[in-house]
């Protein structure tokens, strides 16, 4: 994929890059985990962008508990919420039976 292709020409993702991909991934949620994870293992740290689109993406395929536990997480990594993650969570909260 598109990360072999950066990694086998030295080019090193960055968190904007990681945050396309996850944003891309709405439809594939354990892809869109998946590269969440992999931004991390790469010693990358998420921003609110990143939290935002990785909780669209749970929230888009009715993986709510799963969303409200990476929202809660991003408290103890010390990631600062804001407007559009709001707005993206509670949009996402609205349409899921709970």
């Amino acid at each position: 994929g598109l990360l072999g292709e950066m990694r086998a020409a030295a080019v090193r993702p960055n968190t904007a890059l990681y945050n396309a991909l996850i944003s891309a991934s709405e439809h594939n949620w354990p892809q869109a985990v998946s590269f969440f994870e992999t931004m991390r293992r790469a010693e990358l740290r998420p921003d609110v962008v990143s939290y935002t689109a990785l909780i669209s993406a749970l929230l888009a395929n009715q993986e709510v508990d799963r969303a409200l536990k990476v929202l809660r997480s991003m408290d103890e990594r010390g990631c600062k919420r804001d407007r559009v993650l709001y707005d993206t969570t509670l949009k996402g909260l609205g349409g899921t039976p709970r």
